[in-house]
């Protein structure tokens, strides 16, 4: 099977769902995965998702 979105694609998506959630920190970290992965099975690596919200709610990106 071959995922095909990339770290920038998730990180946009990861980007719209924090904002919706009103996400402010690593805190909120399992309530902004809960929401992507339905979303992003089978089209990205779930290793890759978390690091992407990981970084988005650490300010890194």
């Amino acid at each position: 099977m071959s995922l095909s979105m990339n770290l920038e694609e998730i990180e946009a998506q990861a980007r719209q769902i924090i904002e919706q959630v009103g996400a402010t920190g690593p805190t909120q970290m399992g309530e902004v995965m809960r929401r992507p992965m339905p979303l992003m099975q089978g089209k990205a690596d779930g290793k890759l998702v978390n690091q992407g919200v990981k970084e988005l709610l650490a300010g890194k990106t």
